[in-house]
């Protein structure tokens, strides 16, 4: 399944411009895709398992611990179509992957404050700020 999800990327990077992002889902959480997205220098967004494990400053912890040391940053407020206020808090964390010690990436962490709805969501980025 791997081989044949590379080669759509290879085929989507060969239609597209560089500056495109990838936006993946978990499935795609994983060291294959890393390492093609980082060879061919392209962004990216990974919706990222909460088992993956990360380097920040220089500790191996799950993302969602690393997550957890920060308090969201950033707030923005949603009505949803039936009209419920919904707040989300957003941090931004740099994290490196255990596999990639000298790649960094930003770990975003939304949580969803919405009543029966609500829910905790990372993903991993790569963008033009993230060129190491």
């Amino acid at each position: 399944m791997i081989h044949k999800n590379l080669c759509c990327l290879k085929s989507l990077s060969a239609y597209f411009m560089k500056n495109c992002v990838h936006t993946l889902d978990k499935d795609f959480d994983a060291n294959a895709y890393y390492r093609y997205i980082w060879e061919n220098d392209e962004k990216f967004v990974i919706h990222a398992r909460k088992n993956q494990n990360v380097t920040h400053r220089n500790k191996t912890l799950d993302v969602m611990q690393s997550a957890n040391l920060y308090k969201g940053n950033y707030r923005m407020d949603f009505i949803d179509k039936h009209g419920k206020r919904i707040a989300c808090k957003t941090n931004y964390i740099p994290v490196k992957l255990c596999e990639y010690p000298n790649k960094t990436l930003g770990y975003a962490k939304e949580r969803v404050l919405a009543g029966t709805r609500s829910g905790i969501n990372g993903f991993l980025l790569k963008g033009s700020n993230h060129n190491s």
